[in-house]
């Protein structure tokens, strides 16, 4: 069962409602298994599918096989079960899972290659990542492990960041302070450089399994029929139990100005912001506090890069007769009688549409995309409709990336696996206001940098890539400023538009430089990936690389329980980020979520089950 079995252990704490919280969640929980029992679905996870683990695969030739395979008429598997829309992480997982218990399914990617922000690209022999710089939890024996490796052949190595996975630096001028967050020792980092806020950060460490716990609370809401979490959240035991409604509402700013008068704990507290890119004013704290729990063993990067992720994932789809297929652009999504039966997929001006059927379509495109995907008046019908007429989701903030490849190594420049948080001002709220919703200031330092040296993370990179570097910066930006270029042709948007990108890299590069002056004479690849840049090879809407923004206002239940797989169009469903939260073990579990509503199976409950019977064997990171 796992989340009744959950709530009960829990109730304890309400003695008051003990009585008719037992009667109530017992019932539900016989309700619960009863809404599964007619489920004649195979159970993927009945067993370790795990094979030994092969040899690294890096040569470009053979990836492409895999990871390019351009769409054409002929290539379309027959008898399909499933149609997905988007290859990234999300999109995999759900046609992964479906496919283990032997469902045919069809991934369409629109860009050259599969794997969303989980892919790879080569300049001048330089390789970069586009959205994979770490993952928390996936190198040890967890969940999420157990999970992407049931649906890869446990094919994905994983290599752990430095311990010292992230360096905060507030450089306000004068005055440049660097704080090393480390693995698993968070409150000795902080009294380190806070001695006098003891009571403070013990009161915030303590508090993060009470947010946590109000985090769970979320996605069983997610999980669980819609009926039943309408009626466990209306009878207000739910609340009693996770306090949801209560914790969603508290914003990072509400909570932490109330922890501390100090200015500089509560930046660092809430540094990890950029991380799901909405600010702390706006945000919940239960996703701050998930966060900082996420990493508090640390952070993992895949050996090999990124796109070892698809690689993997892929033939397990293919093992089932599926097929993962790109240059695919699905145009809209085909519907009859208000019920979803497939998708048209464009083949350029000079050639007719492509129109492809299955009893099941699902969308990794993300929630404004499957809106502007779908006929208005079948759109209007849907549970997440009234989400958007009311503003209550919105789109997260664009982003815009640097692309740096340097020559040497790391050993010689002295980069470490790791990550830095760059600010020039402690106060997060400005610096959003500044560069995500503020005027383009071209004399204007860049107040918010994420710094990542991913070739230093990969353990396979000097031996494929010797004597080379490769940095990537990422920061918020207004959409406002690239708006213009968005229908112009990528690659030729004009003068005006370089100059723009032009300006802002070689400020972020600037900055870069002061904190690593090693680096200084040593570029040999300079590109700058603007918000229209994450519209054409992404698929974004407006330069957002987290999906919809994770505002407080979308975690709360009433929102929460609505935003889920099944959105009341028969036979479509979402998947990815946009379902829980964003990052790559959020849309894993989104891609779980959605498998789930398809199957009509308690795969949570499936996994889980799994996952304890390898911890008990010890055998979660044997392959």
């Amino acid at each position: 069962m796992g989340f009744v079995e959950l709530a009960l252990a829990q109730i304890a704490a309400v003695p008051l409602i003990y009585t008719l919280a037992i009667v109530l969640l017992t019932a539900a929980a016989v309700a619960f298994k009863i809404s599964f029992s007619s489920s004649t679905q195979i159970n993927p996870f009945e067993k370790d599918c795990r094979k030994k683990r092969r040899e690294l695969i890096t040569d470009k030739i053979v990836t492409d096989k895999v990871l390019k395979q351009g769409f054409a008429q002929k290539k379309i598997p027959e008898d399909i079960d499933a149609i997905v829309i988007g290859s990234g992480i999300g999109g995999l997982t759900t046609a992964a899972i479906l496919a283990k218990a032997n469902k045919k399914v069809l991934v369409l990617e629109q860009h050259d290659q599969a794997g969303g922000c989980c892919h790879t690209f080569t300049e001048k022999g330089y390789e970069f990542d586009v959205g994979i710089h770490y993952v928390g939890n996936i190198h040890i024996d967890s969940f999420p492990r157990v999970l992407l490796d049931q649906i890869s052949y446990g094919q994905i190595q994983w290599q752990p960041l430095d311990e010292n996975y992230d360096t905060v630096i507030f450089d306000e001028g004068e005055e440049c302070e660097k704080i090393e967050m480390r693995a698993d020792k968070l409150r000795e980092v902080l009294l380190k450089h806070f001695p006098e806020e003891e009571s403070a950060i013990d009161k915030f460490i303590a508090d993060i399994d009470v947010f946590n716990n109000s985090m769970t609370g979320v996605a069983v809401l997610k999980m669980l029929p819609g009926w039943l979490s309408k009626l466990l959240y209306a009878s207000g035991i739910f609340d009693a139990i996770f306090s949801v409604t209560k914790n969603t509402k508290l914003t990072t700013d509400e909570y932490l100005n109330n922890l501390t008068s100090n200015i500089k704990l509560r930046s660092l507290l809430a540094y990890c912001y950029g991380d799901y890119g909405t600010n702390p004013a706006e945000s919940s704290i239960i996703l701050c506090s998930a966060l900082i729990r996420h990493f508090m063993n640390g952070g993992g990067y895949p050996v090999g890069g990124a796109s070892q992720i698809a690689l993997n994932i892929i033939p397990v789809i293919e093992d089932a007769g599926g097929r993962v297929l790109v240059r695919a652009k699905v145009t809209s999504i085909l519907t009859k009688n208000g019920r979803a039966i497939g998708v048209r997929v464009s083949k350029g001006q000079s050639q007719e549409p492509i129109d492809i059927y299955a009893e099941t379509i699902i969308s990794n495109a993300g929630v404004y995309t499957t809106r502007d995907l779908l006929a208005r008046e079948i759109f209007a019908k849907s549970s997440i409709a009234p989400l958007l007429t009311r503003n209550d989701v919105r789109l997260g903030p664009a982003a815009l990336s640097l692309f740096v490849g340097v020559k040497g190594s790391a050993e010689e420049l002295g980069l470490k696996a790791q990550n830095v948080w760059a600010f020039t001002e402690l106060d997060h709220n400005k610096t959003y206001q500044e560069v995500a919703l503020g005027p383009f200031d071209k004399d204007a330092d860049v107040p918010l940098l994420f710094i990542s040296f991913n070739s230093v993370k990969d353990t396979s990179w000097e031996r494929r890539n010797p004597n080379k570097s490769t940095v990537t910066a990422i920061t918020l930006v207004n959409y406002d400023w690239f708006k213009q270029y968005e229908s112009e042709q990528v690659k030729h948007r004009g003068e005006a538009y370089e100059e723009l990108k032009d300006v802002i890299g070689k400020k972020m590069w600037n900055q870069i430089l002061k904190w690593f002056p090693q680096l200084e004479g040593r570029v040999e690849y300079f590109e700058v990936g603007s918000p229209v840049t994450n519209n054409y090879y992404l698929g974004s809407t407006q330069g957002e690389i987290y999906g919809l923004d994770h505002t407080s206002r979308r975690f709360q239940p009433d929102v929460a329980m609505k935003l889920r797989p099944d959105i009341g169009i028969p036979g479509l469903y979402l998947t990815g980020q946009d379902l829980m939260t964003c990052g790559f073990n959020g849309a894993l579990l989104g891609g779980l979520m959605c498998a789930a509503a398809v199957m009509k199976r308690n795969l949570y409950g499936d996994c889980d089950k799994l996952h304890k019977q390898l911890r008990k064997a010890g055998t979660v990171l044997d392959i």
